[in-house]
């Protein structure tokens, strides 16, 4: 008895095969990519940007059309082609699109679905037309038990028309599109931006020409097609600013400084390669930034989404301080066939077992690095903000002389944490060299972006502040290896100790003889002890503002 092959086969290889039906697209695109690697192989087109996959979404009439100028497919290979499933004769070592299934994925969201093609030099066109609303009736059909090769053969019929002999084209035709999701245009359009085989941004992201570069320098390519979605071409949504908000709403708060490089490899077997971006890592990326996260690719399609190598990361959240890509190369690296994933062979696993590595050192580190340095200017602060109520008390008076014998103490220990920091942010700086230039750059970033907050917060006329703002990025930068207790930035800012008399907020108070206000501290000081500080201070005032009066 022969096997036979049931007709639910159909249903997991298209409504239940993807997770995300934008999908779709995806698969579609990777096939036209492949014939226009063979369209330029063969001649047919000159040059990498005379290939086009132009996208059309018909909101109104509900149709989507996907359309490349590639090969097209031979008349009298129309079925062997088309029809036939999981029978590709693609490459799987290189070709994009080779399993022979993911043209069936628009059969789950459409009543209609068409290929359309023309092959250069050939009189006629045709036209594949799949019944879509029918195969889904069939398949829910369960007093039926067809073959899928019947079902096939009865929802499908071959067209011909006259088409002039020079045009070669393939498209892919969806009517009556059933899923909203797949006529979302800026939806689709911002989707394709980080799964399709698309260019970066130029204007948008200046480091574009540093990724040209290693490439160069490496003798690496990046498959880079040109792909429109109603008439605008789709490029990566990389950025030079890091947002937060929302869309429409949103607002810079953080830039990216820098981009560095990684090579994955197994003893000198290159198995891939990779970029992420530096800056001062002020926190994980909204999802504002629409490019947020590394992302796994393959010939320059996106493996999975955006969420794929959370799993390699010490902490999930770590993929998500980063923009980044890594390319896999290694031609055992196979995407699996819902291209989550690779297929597991060795290469896979090394592949992994690299990846995790990297992540849990280099990339961990770094904005780990950031967090720490960010720590180590909280004391620094709070010196500064305990030296300002000390200098504000010193013209305005202080409550009691207890108050400031209290202050200048608070103030002692905060110096001392205050030097702790920043010797171990000169200590940091001084054990990065050549080989921790990304550590260098992180941590250079985070101390100007918290010295411009001081700045922001007690202006740069302070005297400390102006010590700091002029001297610690300036060490941070050339120290290096150096002993960095020689470097001294805190312990030049100090408040003033005077032996004399202690200024009283009640010395001002003119209209009061010297028993009068001694009572009056004695009150102040109750107020400190039965009110918060906040709530003392403001009543304190009141009762001084109302005496003066």
């Amino acid at each position: 008895m022969s096997t036979r092959i049931g007709k639910d086969v159909l249903d997991s290889l298209t409504q239940s095969m993807y997770e995300d039906s934008r999908i779709i697209y995806r698969e579609y695109i990777q096939n036209a990519a492949d014939q226009i690697d063979k369209a330029l192989q063969t001649g047919l087109i000159k040059s990498p940007r005379e290939g086009m996959i132009n996208i059309v979404i018909d909101t109104v009439e509900r149709n989507v059309m996907i359309e490349d100028n590639a090969t097209g497919v031979k008349g009298d290979e129309i079925e062997a082609v088309l029809k036939n499933i999981a029978k590709s004769t693609k490459d799987r070592t290189k070709d994009k699109g080779f399993r022979g299934i993911g043209r069936l994925g628009g059969l789950a969201y459409c009543d209609q679905l068409v290929f359309e093609t023309s092959f250069a030099g050939e009189p006629y066109g045709y036209q594949l037309i799949w019944d879509a609303k029918l195969h889904r009736d069939v398949i829910n059909n369960r007093s039926t038990h067809e073959d899928a090769s019947e079902v096939i053969d009865a929802i499908t019929r071959i067209e011909h028309f006259d088409e002039d002999i020079s045009k070669h084209y393939f498209k892919v035709k969806l009517f009556n599109v059933t899923d909203d999701a797949l006529l979302d245009v800026n939806d689709i359009s911002n989707y394709l931006s980080m799964v399709a085989p698309v260019p970066f941004r130029r204007n948008q992201f200046k480091y574009t020409s540093k990724i040209s570069r290693f490439l160069e320098d490496n003798d690496l390519t990046m498959d880079e097609y040109l792909i429109y979605v109603n008439s605008n071409i789709i490029e990566k949504l990389y950025t030079n600013y890091v947002y937060n908000g929302e869309e429409g709403k949103k607002k810079r708060c953080d830039e990216i400084l820098d981009v560095d490089f990684f090579k994955i490899k197994k003893e000198d077997e290159l198995l891939g390669w990779g970029w992420f971006s530096i800056s001062s890592f002020q926190g994980v990326l909204d999802e504002v930034n629409k490019a947020r996260g590394i992302r796994l690719r393959k010939n320059n399609i996106q493996i999975g989404l955006e969420n794929c190598l959370e799993k390699f990361h010490k902490e999930k959240r770590g993929n998500y301080y980063f923009f980044g890509e890594i390319h896999a190369l290694h031609p055992e690296l196979i995407p699996n066939s819902r291209r989550d994933y690779f297929i597991d062979n060795d290469i896979e696993r090394e592949f992994n077992r690299i990846i995790r590595s990297f992540f849990a050192t280099k990339l961990y580190k770094a904005y780990h690095l950031a967090s720490d340095i960010r720590s180590q200017f909280k004391p620094i602060k709070k010196m500064i903000e305990i030296k300002y109520q000390i200098d504000e008390k010193e013209v305005k008076g202080y409550q009691s002389k207890i108050e400031r014998e209290e202050l200048i103490e608070k103030y002692d220990v905060a110096k001392e944490k205050a030097i702790k920091s920043q010797n171990k942010i000169l200590r940091n700086a001084a054990s990065l060299n050549e080989d921790n230039g990304c550590e260098k750059k992180i941590l250079t970033a985070v101390v100007k972006k918290q010295i411009d907050a001081m700045v922001d917060e007690y202006g740069d006329k302070k005297e400390e502040v102006l010590v700091i703002k002029n001297k610690l990025p300036e060490i941070i930068r050339t120290i290096n290896g150096e002993n960095y207790k020689d470097h001294v930035v805190i312990d030049e800012i100090d408040i003033i100790r005077s032996s004399g008399k202690t200024p009283l907020i009640t010395d001002d108070l003119n209209n009061l003889n010297g028993s009068q206000k001694a009572i009056l501290q004695k009150v102040f000081s109750t107020i400190n002890k039965i009110f918060p500080k906040d709530h003392a201070e403001m009543v304190i005032k009141k009762i001084t503002e109302d005496i003066k009066i």
